[in-house]
């Protein structure tokens, strides 16, 4: 087993995370500015698996990155506090859920995102 990086000092690991919320009565902009914000941070709207030539968006409103810290449940608490921020700063206090998880595998099935704004 390789052994675990360093975090400001302390074993960490890298988590993948996913953040997915709703925005009551907002515009296009405040989708806009929350997923600048959000890619910001490490977080995207769209991934490359293994073996595609383009990434594939995802769902609307998720989003996932990886991100190094000591524990999932640090990287949790730390992601509520930025994502609720993000969300409050664009005028809205919606709903939100957050996933962290170390040993994991994905799959996104649909269309290909030919945009250039991942």
């Amino acid at each position: 087993m390789e052994p675990r990086k360093k975090y400001l000092g302390v074993p960490s690991q890298e988590f993948l995370v996913v953040v997915t919320f709703d925005l009551s009565n907002a515009e296009s902009i405040d989708y806009r500015t929350v997923r600048e914000r959000l890619a910001e941070i490490g977080l995207k709207w769209n991934v490359r698996g293994d073996g595609d030539e383009l990434p594939r968006r995802l769902p609307e409103n998720t989003f996932v990155g990886n991100v190094t810290g000591p524990d999932a449940v640090s990287v949790r608490a730390k992601l509520a506090k930025t994502v609720g921020r993000i969300l409050q700063d664009s005028g809205h206090k919606d709903s939100y859920f957050i996933s962290v998880g170390a040993d994991w595998a994905w799959l996104v099935m649909g269309a290909y995102d030919r945009g250039d704004d991942a």
